[in-house]
């Protein structure tokens, strides 16, 4: 039979327009794919809390190499240019010995100051060479961390939110049984 309006088919049928499908079990369906769907945000959203808890340092671009790792490759410089400059202060003494620069009974001239100090000056150029080139390179991981982290972020964030869309759809597809 077809009916020609709403009103017409609540007159032989009172309890509404259901269209047969039970609107309780729907119901039931749909509340049970919300519990559903919030365990699932929960779950998300704890798994994002740790991620974010994880990186969140490096997204202010201030973190560059661990402290410990940054401690250590200044440390290793340092050490490596004084060895290096102890070798060429080795190497300047015996050539001002050589050119009799150096006397034990005599006091030290010109040649002598001139030589210690030529050295000492390249030793104090190049420590404060490299620990810059140390610094520069810190801000650069600092740099590459905050877009590494951003990164992570945002590929986090896409695959956790996806998983949302497919829940709710179960919540569609519930009142449409």
């Amino acid at each position: 039979m077809r009916y020609a309006s709403a009103e017409e088919y609540l007159r032989d049928w009172p309890e509404g327009i259901s269209g047969g499908k039970g609107s309780d079990t729907a119901k039931q369906q749909l509340n049970l794919q919300n519990q559903l769907t919030k365990q699932q945000l929960d779950l998300e959203n704890k798994r994002l809390d740790m991620v974010s808890s994880s990186v969140g340092k490096y997204l202010t671009g201030s973190e560059g190499f661990d402290p410990t790792q940054l401690a250590a490759m200044r440390s290793q410089f340092l050490n490596q240019i004084t060895q290096s400059y102890n070798q060429a202060g080795k190497n300047v003494m015996t050539a001002l010995a050589r050119r009799g620069s150096i006397s034990s009974t005599q006091p030290v001239g010109g040649d002598y100051a001139r030589g210690i100090a030529s050295l000492e000056g390249a030793s104090a150029s190049d420590r404060a060479s490299g620990l810059a080139n140390i610094d520069i390179s810190n801000l650069q991981q600092a740099l590459t961390n905050r877009f590494n982290a951003a990164s992570l972020m945002n590929g986090q964030a896409a695959t956790l939110a996806g998983n949302v869309g497919t829940f709710n759809s179960g919540a569609s597809d519930a009142l449409n049984q």
